[in-house]
């Protein structure tokens, strides 16, 4: 409800836009573009919710929380490569036709999006699978395995958040980055061999893994000073390239 806010300069660190942060404010802080809404690189709407397609134009960073929820005509999403990220309920309640389900998995334009079976155990992201949306495992209770492909590049914002039954999680070859708080309160997740693909960790994208207790690093992986938080008990004797960023 900033009803005069007229600007924002979104940083390029942001990984995550919440739903409605931007909730009746001026209509002169977006920018529409084939019906969409934009605030910088990011999408956070559409201008009704009776569109039946939507094209994101190339360049965009990321798509909000909630950004099509109940646009429930939307059929067809064409994303960019150049997304990074998408929020939680970013597609929730669409219409169907959008989503391809594929071994218990919800996919929208090959982003893994949602959990569609919540009775399985393993949970396999298929193998041209683009990226995995926030929270797209969330409070997945049942499920205790989680593979994840090499065409998914980075294991999203809250990726894997409070998907409290995961015990054990393979990540292949090819993914650069886990993002903020991509496994955060994964507290039954035991075992994690990350590949030397993996140059970056986040904030907080091991927080509260009570139960994590060894983890396989690979060299010059550059860490959050909080990637972990206090619940991995040592990683002094690591052979690491520790990064620390000058905002911490």
């Amino acid at each position: 409800d900033c009803v005069n806010l007229k600007k924002i300069n979104i940083p390029t660190s942001v990984t995550v836009i919440g739903a409605d942060a931007f909730l009746n404010c001026n209509s002169d802080l977006f920018r529409t573009s084939g019906g969409l809404l934009y605030i910088g690189n990011w999408v956070v709407g559409s201008e009704n919710k009776f569109i039946s397609s939507a094209n994101i134009e190339s360049g965009t960073k990321g798509i909000a929380s909630g950004a099509f929820k109940s646009c429930t005509e939307l059929s067809s999403v064409s994303v960019p490569d150049s997304v990074e990220n998408i929020g939680k309920y970013a597609f929730y309640n669409c219409k169907s036709d959008l989503y391809e389900i594929d071994g218990g998995l919800k996919y929208v334009d090959g982003w893994l999006t949602d959990v569609d079976n919540l009775n399985m155990s393993i949970a396999n992201v298929r193998l041209d699978a683009r990226g995995i949306a926030a929270e797209a495992f969330a409070f997945s209770d049942k499920i205790t395995y989680v593979s994840v492909s090499p065409s998914v590049k980075v294991v999203g914002a809250r990726a894997l958040a409070n998907a409290s039954g995961v015990k054990d999680v393979f990540i292949a070859h090819g993914i650069t980055k886990i993002d903020v708080s991509a496994f955060e309160n994964c507290k039954s997740l035991e075992n994690l061999n990350l590949p030397d693909s993996v140059t970056e960790i986040s904030y907080g994208a091991f927080g509260n893994c009570a139960k994590l207790s060894a983890i396989s690093l690979p060299f010059r992986t550059a860490l959050c000073s909080k990637s972990f938080n206090k619940y991995v008990p040592d990683l002094t004797s690591l052979n690491l390239y520790i990064l620390i960023p000058k905002n911490l």
